[in-house]
Parts: C-alpha cells; structure tokens; sequence
C-alpha cells in the first residue's frame, strides 16, 4: 500500500509543508501508521528528504490530526538500521540534533542480514565521509605517509577544511558529542592505521576531546604503544624474521603518523574549526593560505617542508585540479553559477555532488541481479540482502580504501536458464546398447 502513496508523499516531503502532510495523513493513514505508531518507512522518507518541520511534526504529535500517533525516534526499520542512521546517511546535521532533542539514542547499533552489523550512526557518517570525492582522487593511491613523508598529513588536513566537507565534519560533530567511548573509537583507528577516519574524528570532534582529556589519552595509549614495539624490536636478530621487522616498521610508521596528526590538531585544531565554521563559503585558495598561515602560527612540525605555501602551490602537491580550485575569477564565478542549487536543494547538492548515494555503507550488502537483455521486461532490477550462508559467484568488489570498513558490492547476474534435452535418455541407451553388442561380438 506504501508504494501507491510513494510519488505523492515525496512531492510533500520535498517542500517540507505541515500542511500538506497533515492532509495526506488524514486520507491515507492505514499507509502510514501501523498500530498505534507511524510507521518507520514513513520516518525514514521524511529523514531521506531532510523534512525538517515535516519531522518535528510527527515527532511531537500533539496534532489533532494525527489523532495521538507519533513517530519513534528509536524504531529499528526492515533493513536493520535506525532513524539516527538514516540522519547520518543523509548528513544533516539539523535533522541529528533534532532527532536527539526527541530522544534517539546514539549508541543503537545496526543488526540484520540486509547491514553491516554494529555500526552505529557515528560511524556511518565517518565511513561515507572517506568516500568523499576530494579524499578519495587525492589520497586514495597516496601511500607516501607510510614512509613518513610528512605531505601527506597536510593535505589531509587542507581537504577537511575545504567548504565542500563542511556538511559532513558537522554530521560528525554532532554525532561524536553524544557517543559514548568516543576515545576508544579513536584508538581503533589508529590501531588499525586508518589516518582518513582518524583526522575526520579527530578535528570534527576536537571540542569534545578537549573536554574528556583524550588528547592525553590518546598520546599515553600511542607512547605505551612504541614502547611495547621496541621491546619486540630487541627480541628479534637481526637478518632474520625479515617479515616480522617489516610489520614491525609498518606500525611504528603508523603510530608515528597518528601521534604527528594528533599533536597538530590538538595546537591548531580551534583555530582551524573556528574558520571553517566562519569562512563556509571561501574560495579553496583562500583555505589554502589560510591552512599555510595557522601552520607557521601554531608552529608546526617541518613547517618548511609544508606544500601549501602561498600562492596558490605548484604541481608539485599532486592534489586534483577541483581540490585546488582555480585563480580566474571568471572560472570561480562560472563554478559558483554551476554549483549553486536551488531553494531547498542545498543538502542533496552538497551531498551527491560529492558522495552517490548508493555508496553508502547502509546498502553496500545487497546483491543487484543483472538480467540479460532477452529477458522479459517484467523481470526488471531488483535487489535482495546478501545471503551470508551462501557463495556468490562473479562478484565484483568495491572496497572503502580511506575508511576501517571494507564493504563489497556484489554483482549477480542471472544465469541462462537450462534447456532439457529429450532425447538425453535415447543416446544414453544408444550408447549402452551398442556397448554391450561389441562386448557379445568379441566373445
């Protein structure tokens, strides 16, 4: 019955009018409500479309119209995720906050067969957060910090404060505030030599540690961590366990990184968050500069090796054409003309520019069955959950490089169907018989 009201509901959602939605509601209520609450599919197309008042409006629901019905903010959906997920997916902020004022707990993980299980909200907006355009062309195939080449950390750095991340830090932010063991999540991280999600965290979030005292933490947990790496560097001989020694490397590369990337947030990080919350809208030159400046202010380490000198910096960053922008002011208002969306269209323009939708980590487990072109047309697309206790053939992955997560999108196409031969049986016995008349000749 949902799907018949689909079209309609999404035409509401999109204009975000009360009003409207109080009158599809009367005329369609066994659509939308399943017992005494409205049901989740409902909520979740609201969240989807960021339906701001929309929202608010069931979840109070004080209406008349809604006749003592309201939405759960903590309603787990089919698929195995809950509202904060979908807030998170979606990368409102708005809708985060809004969704916590009325009671939706942060720390619900995701659970099912249809999901990644355990996730929750915060690493939703994280994980999707790698696969963020600028992060994924500039850094993706940049393996240079595990040689500690120190470039790379600026980089990072750079492309975080740049506008167009600026929905997705905030999502973070927000999230990060009200998860619990937000240290330790941090410490995962860097254990497993994420450096992408581990400076998404650490300067979206950088307020909150402060107030925890997790810098300290995280550099006692680091410190203790070398040293542990030391004691196993003495007990190997040297020339032998060449394997061992390179793991050994390996790590000590990776904390290294992390210890570097969090004494820098931790001297420069609110003097960058304090920009980006007030320059939303700076060309990526001035950002630019603005990164070099903070960094010969806050004294950073190997300041002279930094490439983001001003002007803007040569070839030699090996950053993409669209992270640095451009100087020509003609090409800077063409892009501004091209970029800028329409009333009420900010938040997808934002988002999908940037990240497809479909890469999320909420639907990377669901197998799409390709149907051959002489299928009948009423075999369309369609996807189903993966099923866990099953191989797939011919899957083809694609795999989160930035994030912890390493998802799979698995392609499944339908196989020719089979073709009974009838006279299968007839050569069967053909061949039997002439078989055992040989046999008799011979005898």
């Amino acid at each position: 019955m949902f799907f018949e009201i689909h079209d309609r509901l999404v035409a509401i959602l999109k204009e975000d009018s009360v009003p409207s939605f109080q009158r599809m509601f009367v005329k369609y209520r066994e659509c939308m409500v399943c017992g005494y609450v409205i049901t989740p599919q409902t909520l979740n197309f609201i969240i989807a479309t960021n339906a701001l008042r929309c929202a608010k409006f069931v979840l109070e629901g004080t209406a008349p119209k809604l006749g003592g019905q309201r939405a759960n903010p903590n309603y787990i959906t089919s698929y195995g995720f809950f509202p904060l997920h979908q807030a998170a997916e979606t990368f409102s902020a708005d809708m985060v906050e809004l969704l916590l004022n009325y009671g939706a707990l942060p720390n619900l993980r995701t659970s099912g067969d249809r999901i990644i299980e355990g996730l929750l909200p915060l690493h939703v907006a994280i994980e999707n957060t790698c696969q963020h355009k600028y992060l994924e062309d500039n850094l993706l195939s940049d393996q240079s910090h595990m040689k500690g080449i120190v470039e790379y950390i600026y980089k990072l750095i750079y492309l975080l404060c740049l506008p167009e991340m600026k929905i997705f830090m905030d999502t973070t932010r927000v999230l990060a505030s009200q998860t619990d063991n937000i240290v330790d999540k941090l410490w995962d991280y860097i254990k497993h030599g994420k450096l992408v999600p581990l400076a998404i965290l650490l300067l979206a979030a950088q307020r909150h540690f402060r107030n925890l005292g997790g810098f300290d933490r995280i550099q006692d947990l680091i410190d203790d961590s070398n040293f542990s790496l030391a004691r196993e560097e003495c007990g190997l001989e040297s020339g032998k366990n060449t394997k061992a020694q390179k793991k050994l490397k390996e790590k000590k590369a990776q904390f290294s990184n992390a210890f570097m990337l969090v004494r820098i947030i931790l001297n420069a990080g609110e003097a960058l968050d304090a920009y980006i919350q007030i320059h939303s809208k700076a060309s990526h030159e001035e950002v630019l500069g603005k990164v070099s400046a903070i960094s010969r202010i806050m004294m950073w380490v190997l300041v002279e090796n930094c490439p983001y000198a001003c002007p803007v910096p040569d070839g030699e960053t090996d950053l993409s054409k669209e992270a640095i922008g451009s100087s020509t002011p003609e090409v800077k208002g063409r892009n501004a003309a091209i970029k800028e969306p329409c009333k009420g269209q900010n938040l997808y323009l934002a988002r999908d520019q940037f990240l497809p939708i479909w890469r999320s980590v909420l639907t990377c487990r669901f197998l799409v069955n390709i149907f051959p072109s002489y299928a009948p047309k009423k075999e369309s697309l369609y996807s189903r959950p993966v099923d866990t206790k099953k191989k797939v053939n011919n899957q083809r992955p694609c795999q989160v490089g930035l994030g912890l997560l390493d998802t799979s999108r698995s392609w499944k196409s339908r196989k020719d169907p089979k073709v009974s031969s009838a006279p299968r049986s007839r050569r069967l016995f053909t061949t039997a018989a002439s078989t055992v008349l040989k046999m008799l000749k011979r005898s």
